[in-house]
């Protein structure tokens, strides 16, 4: 709800005599208050070395901010990527979940996530190239969820590849966890 001008002259006169205050969010709990701001994950096991595994989201007409992207791994590494307008078929529709109880579930996002898709381009790399390497010796081997690459601005109407593969020497468990928002950004380039 906007304030008349007088309303908020009578506010900032309440905050200069200390009995008011002016609340102050960020953007994540704004966007997440809004129903605008998604999750999702997965998880694969027994990941061979070198190999690969691919997401797709395709954005529909209002733009992604990619916010996070967040992997655990069992192995001591692994690399990760974002490309553009990759070319694939197939794949199945992921669930993403709304950080939000009030909205619908599953919300009525305009993009989808696909998982399983059968990638053969993967289009122009987008991202620069995620490594991840966690310890080796067996007392501590693996990393639990840590954040790789954040705000990356996905453009509407255009799909993105995400790419990340094995590369421990032995095989591993692999958690992936993305997060983002959808809608009209505050700048958008001229």
């Amino acid at each position: 709800m906007y304030r008349s001008l007088s309303s908020l002259g009578h506010l900032f006169h309440k905050i200069a005599r200390g009995v008011g205050a002016v609340i102050t969010q960020d953007y994540n709990e704004a966007n997440k208050k809004r129903g605008l701001q998604w999750a999702a994950s997965r998880v694969v096991t027994n990941a061979a070395t070198g190999q690969a595994f691919y997401s797709v989201i395709e954005v529909g007409g209002k733009p992604i901010d990619l916010k996070r992207r967040e992997f655990a791994f069992t192995g001591s590494s692994i690399e990760a990527d974002i490309y553009q307008d990759p070319t694939y078929t197939g794949g199945t529709i992921g669930a993403v979940y709304n950080a939000n109880g009030f909205t619908p579930q599953p919300p009525s996002f305009l993009f989808t996530l696909k998982s399983g898709v059968l990638v053969t381009d993967e289009g122009v790399k987008f991202a620069p190239t995620i490594y991840a390497m966690g310890p080796t010796s067996n007392q501590s081997k693996g990393l639990s969820n840590a954040l790789y690459g954040s705000n990356y601005i996905l453009k509407p109407n255009t799909s993105y590849l995400l790419k990340f593969v094995s590369t421990d020497s032995q095989n591993q468990d692999i958690a992936v966890r993305i997060e983002g928002f959808e809608g009209d950004l505050d700048f958008y380039p001229e």
